[in-house]
């Protein structure tokens, strides 16, 4: 199962910053330039997010002190959700 998350969110980030879930949200993942990642950094992204979850969702709780609201494997990969416009 985590194997299919991996390649699922990896292809979906690079192919157009959206996995379904964020397409329902009106958010995208961008990079510091404002595009979709690349696959390497979506890979980077995806593999981070799993450990993140396996670590009791603390690279997810991260996003309540940051003042950017990034998760700890955005801030790693130097990604964003945001909502564009």
């Amino acid at each position: 199962c985590g194997a299919l998350a991996f390649v699922y969110s990896s292809l979906f980030h690079a192919l157009g910053g959206k996995t379904l879930g964020k397409r329902l949200f009106g958010v995208m993942v961008v990079d510091t330039t404002g595009r979709p990642p690349s696959l390497g950094r979506s890979a980077l992204r995806s593999a981070l997010s799993l450990v993140s979850f396996g670590l009791l969702l603390l690279g997810y709780i991260w996003t309540v002190f940051d003042r950017r609201r990034q998760a700890l494997h955005d801030k790693l990969t130097r990604t964003y959700v945001v909502k564009p416009l």
